[in-house]
């Protein structure tokens, strides 16, 4: 090897919780100043490819051989060739092409692969490898007919998977078996975990240095640094030597599949931030020392903010001079934080109003890997709650990174919603809101608001716990996210049968969320509901779902009944015009019907016809404003108002009479069927304002108001 094995020591590691006092890491130190050139090849040009991994599967076209490049430089596949050997027989050759980029893989396979495309495909390869089975099976890879790598021998890999040792980055002309580890379970086609190559890069902006690198490679900082991309940037390992720097700006982004080795101090690897938002770096192995920082809009202890640690054994300094407080669930009360020594626990919550700089920085190890939230409680037993009750606790994002709560595995007496603190401005006003999400669950799709649904690096967040419960966080819940239409990597799923209920006014909105399960109940499901929690914000308007025990902010429902009502209550704490928009509805099967009832002005709108609803909002208004029908309600439609504004129609079963005719009290009311006979009659329509059931079989009916001046006649189908 060209570069010598160091030994480093490092007593940092005892913050891993190991057991040993000192660890010594054998790794491959780069030698400065040039390009690393760290291995070891077969290849008469000294071009360093491996076979990283093989996978048998059934169908067995689906089976592939993976190479990988632990080379630095780019390498020519041309008179390069991977051969396929089953019971000590050559079955198939994939003649190689194109390039391959240091730590780029790349798969051999049939072009009748259903998983996945494979780079280089052989049509031979679906008949000629039915014995290709992990029994006496394997791979060779040849430069010019010379032998380059040797992947075969008599070792049983027939649970499914052959792996290439991450340790091993060399090409073997002699198959060792411990070099090779065998899997059950289905790897990632287009990586592998391999320590070299490691390549110097430096100074300049990510983007510009790592062009010709793939995802698999480890750098070693030259110089100053800086992640620039938010694709993300991504590695297998990082090294920061003495003097050196790599910062990620805010909105970048950086993927660290392997470790981070960080020999120069907090100060060596920062994640900036700044009112756009910080940068992002997930760390799938193990983590190391740097510097986080937050943004806070608010300096003028006008606001709160809900925070947690990234890094292990922050303290309450950070924030002396500001005002620092935790929320205490057995008594449901906040608490204040005054010495500066307190320890900042990891995945919790905590509150702050800042009185001084808006960026504020933590220095340590960064928390990566399992996290363990602090216990969760329900001191009065409450299963029912909004804000201020037993059963809110608050937690927070461990991470360096967002997470998506629908990745986060929460035990039954944990409810699936999150409660995130969402801050709004317009105009020189400021709005807070809890916006709400509700986690997948099964093969249910969560939904709720998007900006609940990926929780920030080092956001504090509530959770409803129904009892004593723990949960824990890893790796694999985190992600890039930065704005609702930017998340990495991520699918968004399409809901149908889902409704966004958005209230708007004041230049602010908050919104209800209505979905058709047919698992769901029309009362609170912990797992599938969302509780509604109010906010003292005067100018933002609040929609929700009215239960006889509690408020809902997201509501799942199954398929309503032709008589099912849902109530929609409203709020606000300024007077005003506001509106309501019904979002989705084109998502539900076209024969369900949607009407809104007002219930102060009587007026009933078919949603399938007009999904924005405008109204007058008054202190004195009830809560239940609003009454969400789901049965037919006919009448309405299918003639025009006439000049006294009249509407004759029915709902769930009951015969609307609305009317501003200057005499109404004189009017009668005669209701015949389609063959002319009458089937009731009054004096007065005063019974029909609010609705009035005449146990009607289900029919089309004339219904009929009469006065000596006035005649209007209309068809109504009575359904329930």
């Amino acid at each position: 090897m060209k570069n010598s094995i160091n030994i480093i020591w490092r007593d940092t590691i005892k913050s891993f919780g190991l057991s040993l006092s000192l660890i010594i890491l054998l790794i491959t130190t780069p030698s400065f100043g040039q390009t690393v050139n760290n291995f070891k090849s077969s290849s008469p040009n000294g071009e360093n490819i491996i076979i990283s991994m093989m996978e048998n599967t059934i169908p067995r076209k689906n089976s592939y051989i993976q190479i990988y490049n632990a080379d630095v430089n780019i390498i020519n596949l041309e008179n390069w060739s991977l051969i396929a050997i089953a019971n000590g027989n050559e079955v198939c050759t994939w003649s190689l092409s194109g390039t391959i980029k240091p730590g780029e893989s790349k798969t051999a396979g049939s072009n009748r692969n259903r998983n996945f495309s494979p780079d280089f495909t052989n049509s031979s390869w679906k008949n000629g490898n039915n014995k290709w089975d992990g029994k006496d099976d394997g791979a060779k890879l040849y430069y010019n007919s010379n032998l380059i790598d040797n992947a075969y021998s008599t070792i049983n890999w027939s649970d499914g998977v052959l792996l290439r040792n991450e340790d091993i980055g060399n090409a073997n002309t002699n198959f060792t078996e411990s070099e090779w580890s065998t899997y059950s379970t289905s790897f990632d086609e287009t990586s592998h975990n391999c320590r070299l190559p490691i390549i110097d890069i430096g100074p300049g902006l990510w983007s510009e240095l790592t062009t010709d690198f793939a995802k698999g490679a480890s750098y070693n900082i030259k110089g100053d640094v800086e992640v620039d991309i938010a694709n993300p940037a991504e590695c297998y390992s990082i090294y920061i030597q003495k003097d050196n720097t790599l910062s990620i700006r805010p909105l970048a982004a950086l993927t660290i599949n392997k470790n981070l080795n960080n020999y120069a101090g907090n100060a060596a690897f920062t994640i900036k931030a700044n009112s756009s938002g910080s940068g992002s770096v997930i760390i799938y192995g193990i983590s190391d020392n740097g510097t986080m920082e937050q943004y806070f809009d608010d300096i003028k202890l006008q606001n709160w903010k809900f925070i947690s640690s990234p890094v292990r054994n922050a303290k309450s300094a950070i924030y002396e001079n500001d005002y620092l407080m935790y929320y205490y669930e057995p008594q449901m009360r906040y608490v204040s934080i005054t010495p500066s020594d307190v320890n900042l626990k990891v995945g919790r919550g905590y509150t702050v109003k800042k009185s001084q700089d808006s960026i504020e920085k933590y220095e340590g190890i960064f928390n990566s890997g399992e996290v363990k939230i602090p216990t969760l409680t329900n001191t009065l037993g409450v299963s029912y709650s909004t804000d201020g009750y037993s059963g809110w606790n608050l937690i927070g994002n461990p991470y360096t990174s967002s997470i998506d709560w629908d990745k986060v595995e929460l035990p039954s007496k944990v409810n699936g919603q999150v409660s995130v603190w969402v801050m709004h401005t317009e105009n020189g006003e400021t709005v807070y809101d809890w916006k709400v999400w509700v986690k997948s669950f099964w093969s249910i799709f969560g939904f709720g608001d998007p900006e609940a649904h990926y929780i920030a690096p080092g956001e504090g967040f509530f959770v409803f716990s129904n009892d004593m419960e723990n949960i824990s966080f890893d790796s694999s819940v985190q992600l890039h996210h930065f704005t609702e239409n930017n998340t990495k990597n991520v699918p968004t799923p399409v809901l149908n049968e889902a409704m966004e209920i958005k209230a708007s006014g004041n230049n602010f909105s908050s919104s209800f969320y209505l979905r058709f399960l047919d698992d769901a109940k029309f009362d609170f499901d912990p797992q599938l509901d969302a509780f509604k929690r109010l906010t003292e914000s005067k100018k933002l308007p609040q929609i929700y779902n009215k239960l006889e025990e509690t408020i809902l902010a997201a509501n799942s429902i199954p398929h309503p009944a032709e008589d099912d009502i849902l109530h929609l209550a409203f709020t606000c704490g300024t007077e005003g015009a506001y509106k309501l928009d019904f979002i989705g509805i084109d998502g539900f099967d076209y024969e369900q019907n949607f009407y809104l009832k007002d219930n102060i002005s009587g007026e009933i709108t078919n949603l399938r016809q007009e999904q924005t609803i405008e109204f007058n909002y008054k202190f004195s208004d009830p809560e239940n404003r609003f009454d969400l029908l789901f049965g037919l309600v006919s009448g309405t439609n299918d003639l025009e108002k006439d000049k006294f504004g009249t509407n004759i129609y029915q709902s769930a079963g009951n015969i609307y009479i609305k009317t501003n005719y200057p005499q109404k009290q004189n009017l009668k009311v005669e209701i015949k069927n389609l063959l002319g006979q009458s089937v009731y009659s009054s004096k007065t329509i005063n019974d029909f304002t609010n609705g009035k059931d005449l146990n009607l079989p289900n029919a089309t009916y004339l219904v009929s108001i009469i006065d000596k001046d006035y005649y209007m006649t209309k068809k109504v189908a009575v359904y329930k």
